[in-house]
């Protein structure tokens, strides 16, 4: 389940020192929207060391939460590409590679369940500045306790809509 806090609005709850928003997994995502509105915006990324726009960072993902974010030195210049908003009871689909920004607006949560199937020849990565340097960022991974809390929580607010 990947939940959506809305607290930062359009950032989607993400914080930039923390978590690149544009970025393309390793894994094709079909996600399902419990409940409110999640928007995936495309980005259109080419190879371009004249004129880039980004840089291209390697995440190396471990089972802790633990991210290396690797600088590599692919140029890009990165142009939005369109964009699909989602609501309630739709499936929306990520291919591997495919770079992305997930956002929800308007200071409301949301919440989806994910299903993530790994495919080979593909890395995490993700873009950011052209002078970034790497750098390890800790996400928070919930113990079973706290995964209950969350999900009857996500649970009461789907009831919520539906009632």
């Amino acid at each position: 389940m990947h939940l959506f806090d809305g607290v930062s609005g359009e950032r989607g709850g993400q914080d930039e020192e923390d978590a690149p928003l544009v970025h393309a997994h390793s894994w094709s995502l079909t996600s399902l929207v419990l409940f409110g509105h999640v928007t995936n915006r495309s980005v259109r990324v080419v190879d371009d060391p004249v004129a880039p726009t980004h840089r291209v960072y390697e995440v190396m993902s471990s089972p802790d939460g633990t991210d290396e974010v690797r600088r590599t030195a692919r140029l890009v210049r990165g142009e939005p590409d369109g964009f699909e908003r989602s609501s309630i009871g739709d499936v929306y689909v990520v291919r591997p590679g495919e770079f992305h920004a997930t956002v929800v607006s308007g200071g409301r949560p949301a919440a989806t369940l994910v299903l993530g199937e790994k495919r080979s020849g593909h890395s995490d990565m993700a873009l950011g500045p052209l002078s970034g340097k790497g750098r390890r960022s800790v996400r928070e991974v919930c113990d079973r306790g706290e995964t209950v809390v969350v999900v009857r929580a996500a649970l009461r607010r789907i009831h919520e809509a539906d009632g």
